[in-house]
């Protein structure tokens, strides 16, 4: 029985590390390819930090990120890193809640769906 258990948490190890290796992955190259095009096309330019500018609402909400990024607009491309970044914790609590769900685990599903919609309710505020 101890070594089914050592197999199983060693599935779960595997997968959860391979969820966050993916995500993290994924959000360095995003933000870091946003972040080369920006310096590409203003590193030079001069910046007056005695102003404040704020962004724009558009890079607030996931469907104008998508949007920018898919048209070329390098803040949008950085901003879609940064969520890739966000989504990343909360595809590996979503792949807990998988595996024990494989595993017939009642009291790890509850906690994990439990910890998903905190996590997706924090996302709405």
């Amino acid at each position: 029985m101890e070594g089914n258990d050592f197999s199983v948490n060693s599935t779960l190890d595997s997968v959860l590390s391979s969820v966050l290796r993916f995500g993290l992955t994924i959000a360095l190259l995003i933000t870091l390819a946003g972040g080369t095009i920006v310096l590409w096309q203003h590193g030079m330019d001069t910046v007056d930090y005695s102003v404040f500018n704020g962004e724009s609402s558009s890079l607030t909400h996931i469907q104008a990120i998508l949007s920018g990024a898919y048209h070329g607009n390098t803040k949008a491309i950085i901003q879609l890193g940064i969520l890739f970044m966000i989504l990343t914790p909360i595809a590996r609590v979503l792949s807990c809640t998988i595996v024990f769900s494989f595993q017939r685990d009642i009291i790890y599903i509850v906690l994990s769906v439990f910890v998903l919609a905190v996590l997706l309710f924090s996302l709405t505020l």
